[in-house]
């Protein structure tokens, strides 16, 4: 057990929980370096860490203790011992929040522990079922990281990095960390304008020039991928027109594209895919090295990353064409080999001992491709296969929830279904999920089902959809 002289007993009970369990469910598919010897290490010395560090050990060890996933933990505390550590968890958090602001009002802080806050504050409010809260502190933290390097002059209009300008003051791991981010505020909650993504999108059309031709390790490819991810999200966001960015609910977070697409967003999509592809064969050396024993430490994360690439390689092949829908018919060997991953990470997780009990995570692994696989491939067999891995292995990944995921995800597939005609879902009878977070918002209010009329907001027939992505909003 890790003991550290500065903490009470208490306080070290919850950092061991920590050290022991919490960082490496942070860490599943990446970051071991980040919430393992780089977090600990500051809290000899920062003492804003160390309570941060030690409420995020109390908020995840409530949460495994009420055996739910974050927001019916945080709702229903119902064990005695885990309405404790829930208790003290907000004490823990209320103390480092205390002793970042007299850190800032005196000038003492450093950019290193301004980012490190983020990130622990986003882990402490994912677990604790404030997605709000987590989102507005990672985007915080995006936006000091990017003014430190303009500041400091050491990259020039150059939002997005393959790593640290400056690795004595900000080390790599934090810069990926904030990279995965900023691709997941795109897909979940992101609040920033069309014209800033346009903006960085501008200078990003070489940020990926100098991609190799085999990548030596698995945080090089992720490196490599996260740039290209975030270059095609912008890219999406920043195709849609003005209208088409309404914040109320009750209106359309992502409506299609329609009448004449321009040539330049169709040359951009295909310079996407050319990257794309280039990072698929680039990354096949390393995948390999994962499937054998001496590379088994890396067989989840690389799993989760093919297959994310997988899915949105579909996304990129039917962007910006009519009857998208039925198009995704000529893609099942692909649904199924992106489910075949994620199902590799699932024996991961049995075999590790992960998948005892409800899994947490900041970071975005296989929940989303599951849902997408389940929607978009018309499969009966896939489609079901990946609903049953849903609810088999309860886990939450930032605002993602596998197990209201599956339920919403079901609602959609089984109005599908019940047109099935011949072994065929007619067009007419899909739905086009524009938007995850719209349909999950939905689910949780109970309004997704109303006189089993689907057509609400966030779905579309498949003759009104030219476009589909995760979320606009």
């Amino acid at each position: 057990m890790v003991w550290i002289p500065i903490f009470t007993e208490e306080e070290g009970r919850y950092f061991s929980f920590y050290c022991n369990t919490t960082k490496e469910e942070l860490s599943v598919f990446s970051g071991k370096e980040l919430w393992g010897s780089l977090v600990l290490q500051t809290c000899h010395h920062a003492p804003s860490i160390r309570k941060l560090v030690v409420a995020v050990g109390a908020m995840s060890l409530h949460v495994k203790q009420a055996g739910n996933t974050a927001q019916k933990a945080v709702r229903e505390p119902n064990p005695v011992f885990s309405k404790y550590h829930y208790q003290f968890a907000l004490h823990q958090y209320a103390l480092a929040i205390k002793l970042m602001r007299e850190s800032l009002a005196s000038g003492q802080e450093n950019i290193r522990h301004v980012l490190l806050w983020s990130l622990l504050i986003n882990c402490f409010e994912t677990y604790n079922g404030d997605h709000a809260t987590a989102s507005n502190h990672a985007l915080w933290g995006l936006k000091a990281l990017s003014y430190w390097a303009d500041t400091k002059r050491y990259i020039t209009n150059q939002p997005l990095r393959l790593r640290s300008p400056a690795p004595n003051l900000v080390e790599d791991d934090i810069v990926h960390a904030f990279n995965t981010i900023d691709c997941y505020l795109m897909t979940a909650r992101d609040s920033r304008s069309k014209e800033s993504h346009k903006q960085a999108l501008a200078v990003m059309q070489d940020s990926v020039t100098n991609m190799p031709a085999k990548f030596a390790t698995v945080q090089e490819g992720k490196s490599y991928w996260n740039l290209i991810l975030q270059r095609f999200l912008r890219f999406l966001k920043t195709a849609l027109k003005p209208q088409d960015e309404i914040a109320d609910l009750d209106e359309s977070h992502a409506r299609p594209l329609t009448g004449n697409i321009s040539s330049g967003l169709v040359d951009e999509r295909n310079r996407i895919m050319k990257d794309l592809l280039h990072w698929d064969a680039a990354f096949q050396p390393v995948f390999e090295r994962s499937q054998t024993p001496v590379g088994r430490g890396d067989r989840m994360s690389t799993a989760v990353l093919r297959a994310d690439t997988k899915m949105w390689l579909v996304t990129m092949q039917v962007a910006l064409k009519s009857d998208i829908e039925v198009l995704y018919d000529d893609h099942l060997s692909t649904f199924q080999e992106a489910l075949s991953l994620v199902k590799t990470c699932c024996e991961e997780w049995e075999l590790r001992g992960i998948a005892t009990g409800p899994r947490l995570t900041s970071e975005v692994g296989v929940i989303p491709c599951l849902v997408r696989i389940a929607l978009q491939c018309r499969d009966r067999a896939v489609r079901y296969e990946a609903l049953h891995l849903l609810r088999k292995y309860p886990c939450q990944e930032g605002i993602w929830d596998s197990c209201t995921c599956a339920a919403a995800a079901t609602a959609v597939v089984e109005f599908e279904e019940a047109s099935r005609e011949g072994g065929f879902i007619p067009a007419e009878s899909r739905l086009g999920v524009t938007s995850l977070s719209c349909l999950m918002l939905h689910w949780n209010q109970g309004v997704l089902l109303k006189d089993q009329d689907m057509k609400l907001s966030h779905l579309h027939h498949a003759s009104q959809m030219l476009f589909c992505t995760e979320d606009y909003q």
